[in-house]
Order: structure tokens, then C-alpha cells, then sequence
């Protein structure tokens, strides 16, 4: 969830991905995607008020964002108002304040950012220096390489600020499958279930609107069958995803339909739109929730698909860079300052920040060795938060030591404190672990 408020401190006239508040006052405005928590304030009466009562205040993002945007009737009325920008091609901007008449001049690269369909970055380089906002991105390690905008004569920009997407930036996400893993492992197991027969059918429960097109795709492209959604019509000007999409949910064994009103989820059918085959067959239905957050909480580092019953399973996938791709970009365009543009579950923003500060050009190069906490432990940290909130400071016996609070930190702060020495032997660790555990349960409340 972006809690960026908008403004960058070096171009303090731009707002980006708020449209609210004293983000009124900004002369231009950039989107780098159509997720709600980038949206804040787009489809206000004061963020409409605003753009009419300017002749050259205008709304940037890309091409795809701006037909997506354009799907939903509440942004129509912003239609006039929306200038979209070619990815990959520097733009020259003239923004005006048309109270002092004041012009700044601006030169804006839009950037893929592997998010969702139209997501990008935003490069701007002028008087204040070069600035790169990510929005929010999944770029795999060694990408920043790859962009020919960050670099100047064979080597990366000088970037004055980087304001980026620190969604998974906690230790627990260290490793996060790729899209290829996860939609390979998808179609082995979708192959597993539709193959039984016509009637057997899978659902992907996906919770946002927008990202899972990636997967749509290569199951269309596998399967030589379409994916059944409610409304493929909002991607009719992508038509790269459109074609792989039918609102015919007899034409296809794989949905992602949605249930169009939360009370109508899990009434009476296991199907959105209540499909139903020809008799004499009854329907099977599969369903396969594509998440993070659950993997960081439960799945060891190598899990890709886990099987929650026999209707039920999940693949880790994610639309987040994970912690070793983010210090990844992070150090190699080694940005003078940074900026976290979420605070991740159970951190501020600030120790989002310090986890990256030893990659900026201001800080030497930290050689000493992080300290990772195991795949599993987020989703715990939540729980304490929530506890903590709650007004409750001890933690309570479970019954299991896998998902004991006090077990945990004794285990973090043991690892934490030997892992200083790279060359230590491993074994030894889990084997004080193991001791010092087994004095914890011996010693606990009955």
C-alpha cells in the first residue's frame, strides 16, 4: 500500500499518484498506474475543479493506463485532461504556474516497471537534478542494466533522489519465485486438473483488478483456450491480453471471474458466474489463489505451489520486487538519497530506508553480512503488532513452537548475533537454537 504523499522534495510543483490535498496546488500530475492506492483523490470533484481551471495543467501516464483508466465511468470526465507519454522515449515538458507565470522546463522518461499492464517509472531530469519515482515494480535482478535511460555515456545517470517501491523489503521476502517459475508451476498444475475431464474446471482467485495478465496469457497461449473474465472489453486497446480473454464462461475450462459483490462470495456456487456443464456432469471446480504475503508467512524459500486441500491450492506470485531484486536496483543505480515509498509489514518507512541507506553514494559500501530471518516469520510480526495494539504485551502459547512468539525472537536474536562471522558454522547455530528452544518450552506457561 503506497504511502507516498505525492510531491517529491526536488520538483515540489508535480504531485504523482495523489490527487488530493496540497497536491491541488501542483501544476502537473503524473500516474504511474491504475491501482486504487496510486488513485487517491483522481476521481474528486477538487482534482476535476482543479484541471478545468487550468489551460495547461495536465495528467500524465501511458497509453495503457489512461484506456484502463478510461474503462471505469468516474475517470471519463478526466478524459480532456489526460496527455499520455511514449515508454522508452524522453519527452521535453514546459510546466507553467499560470499565477506568476514562472516555467520550468523538464525532461520526463517513462520506463516499464513490470507491475501491471501500463505501469511505468518516471525519470525526471532538470535544474533540481535527475530523479527516478518507481511507482511500484517486479524487475529481476540485473534489469537497472538494462534500461538505456538510466545511462549517460556507458554509465548510470547520476541520480539525485530514488523514491521506490519497498513493499517487500523485510528479510522474510529475501526470495521471491519469478514469473516464469510461478506460471510454469500454474500450468503444470492446471494441466493436472482440467486433463480429468470437461467438467473439471479451475478458478484463479485473484483479489486485485489488474496484474495477473501475465498469467492469463500463457495459459491462453498453453492451453489454446481463453481465459473467462467479467469485462474483457476494458482491455480492447491492449489486444495482446484481450485475445486471450472471452466472457463466454462455457467456451473454457480456466476463470477468473470475480464476484461482483462481496456478499455474494461462496453462495450456493463455486463459480462467479455460475457456470454449471450439460448434464449428466457435475461440476469440479479447482481453485488456485496466486499470493506473497501468505508464502512469507507459511512456505520455505523453495515453495512455488502449496496444496491447501483437495479444491485448493496457492502459487507464490508476486507484482512486488522482492528484498534481493529491490537492493539489487537500489545498488546499482546508487541513487544519493532514497526515499521508501511503503512501509512494509512491520517496519516504518524510516527502516525501510536505513535497509537500503549503505547502497546510496553517501554511504561507503557496508561489507559486513545481513542477517536474514526465515521464510515464514511476517506474517507473526503482524500479529504482534496487532497484539501490541490491542494492548496485550505477551505473547501466546500456541501449543506449537513453529509459530511460538517467544521462539522466534530467541531464534532471531541468536542468528543475528553469530551470523556477524560469515565463515560460522551453520549447524552449530540451529543447534543452540535448538537447545536454548527446548529450555523456552520446558519453562512455558501451562
Amino acid at each position: 500500500m503506497s504511502c507516498f504523499g505525492g510531491r517529491m522534495s526536488e520538483y515540489r510543483f508535480l504531485s504523482i499518484d495523489r490527487f488530493d490535498g496540497e497536491n491541488l496546488e501542483s501544476w502537473a500530475f503524473f500516474l504511474s498506474h491504475a491501482h486504487r492506492d496510486h488513485m487517491v483523490g483522481l476521481d474528486s470533484p477538487g482534482f476535476l475543479s482543479r484541471l478545468k481551471s487550468s489551460l495547461k495543467t495536465r495528467l500524465y501516464c501511458s497509453e495503457i493506463t489512461k484506456a484502463l483508466l478510461l474503462t471505469e465511468k468516474q475517470f471519463k470526465p478526466l478524459e480532456p485532461f489526460i496527455e499520455t507519454l511514449t515508454v522508452d522515449t524522453p519527452t521535453s515538458l514546459t510546466v507553467t504556474d499560470e499565477v506568476t507565470g514562472k516555467e520550468h522546463s523538464l525532461l520526463v522518461t517513462l520506463l516499464q516497471a513490470g507491475h501491471c499492464p501500463g505501469s511505468v517509472m518516471f525519470l525526471f531530469e532538470g535544474t533540481e537534478g535527475t530523479v527516478l519515482y518507481t511507482g511500484d515494480f517486479r524487475l529481476p535482478v540485473g534489469s537497472a542494466a538494462q534500461f538505456l535511460h538510466l545511462h549517460q555515456g556507458g554509465r548510470p545517470k547520476d541520480i539525485q533522489s530514488l523514491y521506490v517501491d519497498t513493499t517487500f523489503l523485510v528479510p522474510e521476502a529475501k526470495y521471491i519465485p519469478s514469473r516464469e517459475d510461478c506460471c510454469t508451476a500454474l500450468i503444470n498444475l492446471v494441466q493436472s486438473w482440467i486433463s480429468r475431464g470437461s467438467h473439471y474446471v479451475v478458478r484463479l482467485n485473484c483479489k486485485a483488478k489488474y496484474g495477473y495478465e501475465y498469467l492469463f496469457i500463457e495459459l491462453c497461449r498453453r492451453f489454446h483456450m481463453k481465459v473467462h473474465v467479467n469485462d474483457p472489453s476494458i482491455y480492447q486497446e491492449v489486444p495482446e491480453i484481450f485475445q486471450c480473454l472471452t466472457s463466454d464462461p462455457s467456451e473454457t475450462q480456466i476463470h477468473a471471474c470475480r464476484w461482483l459483490e462481496r456478499y455474494q462470495k461462496g453462495r450456493h456456487h463455486p463459480l462467479p458466474c455460475k457456470y454449471r456443464p450439460p448434464p449428466p456432469h457435475e461440476l469440479e471446480v479447482m481453485s488456485v489463489t496466486p499470493s506473497t504475503m501468505w508464502f512469507t508467512a507459511y512456505a520455505g524459500p523453495g515453495d512455488v505451489v502449496r496444496k491447501i486441500s483437495r479444491h485448493h491450492h496457492r502459487v507464490c506470485f508476486s507484482f512486488h520486487s522482492s528484498y534481493t531484486e529491490i537492493r539489487d536496483f537500489v545498488g546499482y543505480v546508487r541513487p544519493k538519497t532514497i526515499h521508501a515509498n511503503v512501509a512494509p509489514v512491520g517496519s516504518t518507512l524510516q527502516e525501510a530506508e536505513d535497509r537500503l541507506r549503505d547502497l546510496t553514494r553517501s554511504v561507503q559500501a557496508d561489507s559486513s553480512l545481513v542477517s536474514y530471518k526465515p521464510l515464514g516469520s511476517l506474517r507473526l510480526q503482524r500479529a504482534a503488532l496487532k497484539r501490541k495494539k490491542q494492548g496485550d504485551p505477551s505473547p501466546v502459547w500456541t501449543g506449537s513452537k513453529r509459530f511460538e512468539p517467544v521462539l522466534y525472537i530467541l531464534e532471531q536474536q541468536l542468528v543475528t548475533g553469530i551470523s556477524a562471522s560469515i565463515h560460522h558454522d551453520q549447524s552449530e547455530v540451529f543447534r543452540t537454537v535448538r537447545e536454548q528452544s527446548m529450555h523456552c518450552m520446558q519453562r512455558r506457561p501451562r
